[in-house]
């Protein structure tokens, strides 16, 4: 028997034995699904059908920075990191530690309707798995990944617990531990406006996607800085160019998170805050006008409807976006990609399945 089947057929029993998490290897109560490795087997190709009919999800996309950046107008060259069968991925930042790159996003949990925080290392050929390096009671986001003081923090969208935390990595990238309370207001996707050398105050959406507030450190006045303004959610952290700071934002007009704005901050004082539209980006095989670009895919799979993009990051080296599509997607199971493995096992075990398809 070849070695490859040998080794093929141990992974796949020991992933059986350890349930249908194909993210993180772990045992569920000391339990498993069905009543013999056939049954969980049937069980994950029926998990697997029944997530192929969900109406929409997120997906990763990177690429490797070229002369020209994504709010410079060059979109052309993006590879999607495909999802997993039970996490879809979003809210991608880049974070470098002694020069390796990490990639923090949002991976959203279908089997617990809820979004943790996942971080993998990105290299220029790929990424490595994800693993899950925060995990709460309540839905994470947007984990903006920063550091001061010699110390690494991360900032993840939290206002299912009615606060902007921040919390600060014991072990990184995979611990981390609650250090403060930035404001005890459910803030949504919030980020620092860089000052003088510090942070001099911060922008959140609050209640409203369409609504952008001000509020400093330690204050409990929030300011509206614009409202009714379907662009005003934050889209990535707050970066210097030459042209002076730019702010991503996403765009629900229409759709959420329909497309990204790119606004360059023309005033970044408590007091006059203002900004206005530089660029705005488009998800794959949009009508662009002026001003307006479409990201262009390097792995474009067939059939795939991506009707988005809301997030936006990049280092040196790297530049992030995400999109949302609709429709069934070519996800992994087991290391092959879902439609290979469907076809290859779901006839075979048809009959098993109608049998014994509890999840």
């Amino acid at each position: 028997m070849p070695y490859a089947t040998v080794l093929y057929g141990a992974r796949m029993f020991f992933r059986l034995k350890y349930h249908y998490d194909y993210d993180k290897i772990y045992r569920v109560n000391g339990a498993v699904t069905g009543d013999s490795r056939m049954g969980k087997l049937c069980n994950l190709i029926e998990y697997a059908k029944n997530l192929s009919k969900e109406p929409e999800a997120w997906v990763l996309a990177y690429r490797v920075r070229g002369n020209k950046t994504l709010y410079e107008g060059d979109a052309n060259g993006f590879t999607v990191l495909r999802n997993t069968a039970r996490y879809w991925k979003a809210d991608p930042f880049l974070f470098t530690r002694k020069g390796k790159t990490w990639i923090f996003c949002e991976m959203y949990d279908r089997k617990r309707h809820k979004g943790v925080i996942g971080a993998a290392g990105l290299k220029r050929n790929g990424c490595s798995r994800f693993r899950i390096c925060l995990d709460l009671p309540h839905h994470l986001s947007f984990p903006y990944v920063f550091e001061e003081g010699g110390e690494i923090y991360m900032m993840p969208e939290c206002s299912a617990s009615g606060e902007i935390a921040v919390y600060k990595a014991v072990k990184f990238p995979l611990k981390w531990e609650k250090a403060f309370t930035v404001a005890p207001v459910p803030g949504m996707d919030t980020v620092p406006v860089p000052g003088d050398g510090a942070v001099d105050f911060y922008l959140s959406s609050v209640e409203r996607n369409d609504r952008l507030v001000k509020f400093r450190f330690g204050d409990d006045v929030y300011q509206t800085a614009f409202e009714n303004a379907p662009a005003a959610r934050c889209a990535g952290r707050i970066f210097k160019t030459d042209a002076g700071l730019i702010r991503p934002s996403q765009n629900d007009q229409g759709s959420y998170g329909n497309s990204l704005h790119f606004n360059l901050i023309e005033d970044n004082s408590f007091e006059g805050y203002r900004e206005r539209l530089l660029l705005r980006v488009l998800p794959p095989d949009s009508l662009c006008k002026e001003n307006e670009v479409c990201i262009g895919l390097i792995n474009a799979s067939n059939g795939m409807k991506y009707a988005g993009v809301h997030t936006y990051d990049h280092n040196t080296e790297f530049e992030v976006v995400d999109l949302v599509y609709y429709g069934a997607e070519n996800r992994v199971v087991f290391g092959i990609e879902e439609k290979s493995f469907l076809r290859i096992f779901g006839k075979r075990f048809k009959a098993t399945l109608n049998k014994d398809n509890e999840i």
